[in-house]
């Protein structure tokens, strides 16, 4: 088993807002998606251990090439990668199409625990439009754009994301491994999100708050609470939610449990038969 952590997650989850926390403290590593389908990006989030992990590993050939090596030999590339901080444990997050179920098995069998991280999936449906439209992922302030909301495409986010979370917590079942869960508006609201994660992983995972703790005041990319003031079709949104049965979303400060997201799916089902 490797001394890693592993970050289940979907786009605009605040899992980089996680990612840059967990990274302040001395007992960690943390790197982003190093299991990223564009080579370009995996590279650039392994920084400049990824040489060193592809001479290890023997490797040699084109981007797409190596990318499909580093799949296959997926235990091997995080035990590599782990070995190059012997005193740390790996952090790093996985999305949706990563990995595919058999290779992210592997992935949670040699992991200390998983680590679940959930988003009002309405407000993360709406960054993740706005991010797409604009090409800018991250420290943008894109409080004065607009997205325009399709309930068909908001439906295929919400089945995506519950169906990544489901692959996940019945890997993780079968492999008896330890979950954690956390939902993204609970570490926003944290006034001291270190001990919020020292306290949460306690028993798992010892951390010890950094001396100097950084705020990340520019984290939070959009300051808007309400969705209906993040798109062009307010009214249209809120009657689609108000059908499914999802009218809370609309306040980004609300998160919904898995079976209103389920129940939401299954009256759109209905909906497209009648």
């Amino acid at each position: 088993m490797c001394n890693q952590l592993l970050i289940a997650a979907h786009p605009r989850s605040g899992s980089t807002y996680l990612c840059r926390i967990l990274g302040q403290f001395e007992q960690t590593e943390v790197f982003l998606e190093i299991f990223h389908t564009n080579p370009d990006v995996m590279k650039q989030h392994l920084k400049g251990a990824y040489p060193k992990v592809i001479q290890k590993l023997g490797l040699s050939g084109n981007d797409e090439f190596i990318r499909n090596e580093i799949i296959s030999r997926n235990c091997q590339y995080t035990k590599i990668l782990s070995s190059l901080y012997p005193y740390k444990t790996l952090v790093y997050k996985l999305f949706p199409g990563h990995l595919p179920p058999k290779h992210m098995q592997e992935q949670i069998k040699n992991s200390r625990f998983v680590l679940l991280l959930k988003r009002n999936l309405l407000h993360s449906y709406i960054s993740d439009v706005i991010a797409t439209t604009s090409q800018k992922w991250s420290g943008v302030d894109t409080t004065s754009k607009l997205a325009t909301f399709s309930q068909q495409k908001f439906i295929q986010h919400i089945f995506r994301s519950q169906r990544f979370y489901t692959n996940v917590e019945n890997l993780a079942k079968k492999q008896g491994q330890k979950m954690i869960v956390i939902n993204y508006e609970d570490l926003i609201k944290s006034k001291t999100p270190y001990q919020y994660l020292s306290d949460l992983f306690a028993g798992s995972l010892k951390l010890t708050s950094p001396a100097k703790i950084n705020t990340f005041s520019n984290t939070i990319q959009d300051k808007r609470v309400m969705a209906k003031a993040k798109v062009v079709n307010p009214v249209a949104m809120e009657d689609f939610l108000n059908s499914v049965g999802l009218s809370t979303l609309d306040n980004g400060n609300n998160f919904c449990r898995d079976t209103d997201y389920n129940l939401a799916l299954e009256q759109y089902k209905k909906q497209k038969h009648t």
